[in-house]
């Protein structure tokens, strides 16, 4: 009686159907994983800037570089920034803001969703 060999291709022949679930399974992983990098990542201002009225996370420039809340507001001459303010601030209030066309800033993120 002669032993049969049984080769890789033949597992692989075997189990072709959870290895093709697995396969789509990775796939879907790293798209969700590229989505939450990119969600959780500083963008540079010079790449991008956020939605006008929409509260973001800030890095200022130049030094001291902090980090605050911060929002782009549109107004009649174009956008200014508008840096969060204030002992009872609100984070959609724009009169929760400091307007001001001087301020710098890096980077910014947007704000986590609230717990």
């Amino acid at each position: 009686m002669s032993e049969k060999i049984i080769t890789s291709s033949d597992i692989l022949f075997e189990h072709m159907e959870e290895v093709e679930r697995l396969e789509q399974r990775i796939a879907e992983l790293e798209a969700t994983n590229k989505a939450l990098r990119e969600r959780v990542r500083w963008i540079p201002v010079s790449e991008r800037l956020p939605p006008i009225d929409t509260p973001v996370i800030v890095q200022s420039a130049p030094w001291p570089k902090n980090i605050t809340c911060a929002m782009r507001y549109d107004d009649s001459d174009g956008w200014l920034w508008g840096q969060l303010s204030g002992y009872n601030a609100t984070l959609n209030r724009a009169d929760s803001y400091e307007f001001d066309d001087d301020y710098e800033y890096l980077a910014w993120m947007p704000l986590p969703p609230p717990p």
